[in-house]
């Protein structure tokens, strides 16, 4: 029989030379000596390390086993045994369909599952990581390691043996994938240095801000073989997410499947600045969980009581959540888990939703009531009376349309200066806030809305409904339907929109998350269970997906994004709204809440109401702030100085506004004083014993003072360079003609 290998390989590979021969030989009779033990091999039972429904198989020697528990779907919890004592040694995730076979390593490094159909893969005992999928399309009916963990031996199911060298998965480039086939040196070589090269070179080019550049290099790292999902090409490629827009949805796979919720998940919802996501349940538990590591770090609240509802602030900082049957809210800030406020509500809350900087929170009832609190302090701001303008006369008429059923979802906009809620009857409203009036109210969903979201630069509303249906709305065009999507089979039930504004996040009650390109209008992506979905997320960069089921499962899917070649420059005309949104956002109110005492009515409209006579005042902190949303908005690639030249620009022109604003008034003043001043001016002529001349040359001297007296007491005033505008200005000119006269 190695006669006949000898000669194979030599037709095979004439160019191989002899010594290159008897080093194949030598693999070849430990191939032979290894296939023999595979055919007599069985899986036995071993009772003492048994659990229920649990696949088990001995590692060769009969010192370690490996056995695989189904959790949930094609989640299994593979855990490695030292059958002398008795003890599991070492726990991790695989996820596999319908694993029916199992093989480990006699070193225990490396665990082999397998199912009927003939997909097998390779683990890493340590991390709990996948090395290599192999597909064999006769099936499979036994694998195993060979005793000298040379080879990973297959027997399809026709009786036929294959075999795989371990050492060409784990470096592919370092040895030959057959036994009869050898490369040429140089071929081995550069294989071997291209990924480690690539990946070196991206990060001195992520080092150096040269975004297009490294992803060129991580593409080619990906395409070496075996790599396309090495982890360490997928976390710079990651980090490139808020560096590039993205393009196209190259692939999606599942990075984890957490348990440890005992009834449905309520809400399942990813930090916007860190990666960690936070889900709430039935069971009234609140986990905190780590998105990179995958794992559950702690309960960071329990209640004896379910959990329905629960939202983050926008910093990151405030968590807010409702204990269902008690109708009672609590703040915690996240960071020392310390509750800030316990609110008892007569009332029966069906939506929630925080403002950015945890301040403020809106609530919405199930008689269709809505009011703002101030809700660290439990102070009640504001109840919307559902007023509705007349976009014609611009007339508001009072209480036309407010809601009339239970409402079911809420959101702020990003301004904080509007809100929206829907209703069980498909009723959509935009509120202003400082005002508390209902700017639109659209009607155009059949059945209830149930879900909410408004895009990072507040022009899109997202809505999703028990007609199957999402529809996106334009707020700036007074709540006019952009585009319905279609593809669920039954209600949808949670969305979320991307940063970026071009994708959409979808879960529907017939068991499927999908993923939306909303200027296609098509579906890109579905995400299946065999469970209903209750929540989803959508992290901030794009990078993953996050979805709760009725099951009590979490699934945490990685999204692998084509990124464009954008270099970089200072700034795009088309980043404009998120700059308004940010100017907007940090300009000040008129007035500060009292914090000694309830405050009045008038207090509270003064509280809620930006005072555009001041300009806007931002921290460093808050730029970068800015420039992080700008880069998982698809900004990433705008310099910062060119950023922050744009807002400087905005600053002064708002400078400009309100001196433009002043002086118009003053214009005003002066239309109605100067006939009376010339009245004044002809009864002194008459008499004063003064000259004319110098009688106008002291009074326009007084009023001139007077008038910059009273400008430059002005707050955030300055004086505009000359320029045309100036120049038709009546009050320019009488300065001029007052000035000629003075010094004459």
């Amino acid at each position: 029989m190695l006669k006949s290998v000898t000669t194979t390989i030599k037709e095979q590979n004439p160019q191989i030379e002899h010594h290159e021969i008897s080093t194949t030989l030598e693999e070849a009779k430990r191939y032979l000596k290894a296939s023999q033990t595979i055919v007599g091999t069985r899986q036995e039972e071993l009772p003492a390390l048994s659990e229920t429904g649990e696949t088990i198989a001995f590692a060769q020697g009969r010192k370690s086993a490996v056995t695989a528990k189904n959790i949930v779907d094609d989640c299994y919890l593979l855990k490695i045994w030292n059958v002398q004592q008795s003890a599991c040694v070492r726990i991790f995730k695989g996820y596999h369909k319908q694993i029916s076979m199992l093989a480990l390593s006699e070193d225990m490094r490396y665990v082999l599952t397998g199912n009927k159909e003939g997909t097998l893969k390779l683990w890493v005992v340590q991390n709990g990581r996948c090395l290599h999928t192999f597909r064999y399309s006769k099936g499979v009916r036994a694998v195993s390691f060979s005793p000298d963990n040379q080879f990973l031996l297959i027997k399809d199911a026709e009786g036929t043996l294959h075999h795989r060298k371990l050492i060409a998965i784990i470096y592919p480039y370092l040895a030959r994938f057959y036994l009869s086939q050898v490369h040429a040196p140089e071929i081995i070589l550069a294989t071997q240095n291209n990924y480690a090269h690539y990946l070196k070179e991206a990060r001195i080019a992520l080092a150096n801000g040269e975004a297009k550049r490294a992803a060129s290099l991580i593409r080619w790292a990906r395409t070496q073989p075996e790599h396309n999902r090495e982890q360490e090409a997928i976390d710079l490629w990651r980090q490139l997410y808020i560096q590039l827009p993205h393009n196209n949805l190259r692939g999606a796979w599942m990075v984890s499947a957490w348990s440890g919720h005992t009834k449905a998940i309520s809400v399942c919802t990813i930090c916007t600045k860190t990666p960690f996501a936070f889900t709430a349940s039935w069971d009234g538990k609140i986990k905190l969980w780590e998105l990179d590591n995958t794992k559950h770090l702690h309960n960071f609240q329990e209640e004896s009581e379910p959990i329905t509802q629960l939202v983050l602030s926008g910093d990151d900082r405030r968590l807010l959540y409702l204990v269902e049957t008690k109708n009672l809210l609590k703040l915690y800030t996240i960071s020392n888990r310390h509750c800030l406020k316990k609110q008892q509500i007569s009332e029966k809350i069906t939506a929630i939703a925080l403002d950015a900087n945890g301040q403020y929170a809106v609530l919405g009832y199930i008689n269709g009531c809505l009011e703002l609190w101030e809700i660290q302090r439990g102070i009640r701001l504001r109840t919307f009376t559902g007023d509705l303008q007349d976009l014609h006369t611009g007339e508001w008429l009072k209480a036309v349309d407010k809601h009339t059923c239970q409402i079911n979802a809420v959101a702020f906009t990003p301004d904080h200066h509007h809100l929206l809620s829907a209703d069980q009857y498909g009723v959509l409203k935009y509120w202003e806030i400082a005002s508390g009036r209902c700017i639109f109210s659209v009607n155009e969903h059949s059945c209830p809305i149930y879900a909410l979201s408004v895009s990072a630069d507040g022009r899109f509303a997202l809505s999703g409904s028990g007609d199957s249906t999402l529809k996106i709305w334009l707020l700036e065009k007074k709540g006019q339907c952009y585009k319905t999507l279609t593809g669920h089979e039954d209600a949808v039930t949670v969305v979320d929109y991307s940063k970026d504004g071009q994708y959409a996040l979808s879960g529907s009650r017939d068991k499927t998350v999908k993923l939306w390109n909303i200027r296609r209008g098509l579906c890109i992506y579905t995400f299946k269970h065999r469970s209903v979905v209750q929540s989803v997320s959508l992290s901030a960069d794009g990078s993953y997906v996050l979805a709760g089921y009725q099951c009590g499962t979490i699934k945490l899917w990685f999204l692998d994004w084509e990124l464009a070649d954008k270099e970089q420059t200072a700034w795009d005309e088309s980043a404009e709204p998120f700059l308004n949104l940010f100017y907007n956002k940090h300009i000040p109110y008129q007035r500060v809440l009292p914090e000694s005492r309830m405050p009045t009515s008038q207090e509270i409209d003064s509280a809620l109401k930006p005072n555009h006579n001041m300009l806007a005042d931002w921290t460093e902190t808050h730029f970068k702030d800015l420039l992080y949303t700008l880069g998982c908005s698809g900004y990433g690639w705008l310099k910062p100085a060119g950023v922050k030249e744009q807002l400087d620009a905005k600053k002064e022109q708002h400078r400009k506004a309100i001196w433009r604003a002043r002086w118009k008034t003053t214009d005003d003043l002066l239309r109605i004083p100067l006939p009376a001043t010339l009245i004044i001016f002809g009864v002194g002529e008459l008499v004063s014993s003064l000259s004319t001349l110098k009688l106008i040359s002291i009074t326009l001297f007084f009023f001139l003072v007077f008038i910059f007296t009273m400008h430059f007491l002005e707050k955030n005033f300055t004086l505009l360079p000359l320029n045309t505008e100036l120049l038709r200005r009546p009050f320019f000119w009488l300065f001029l003609t007052a000035f000629f006269i003075v010094i004459s």
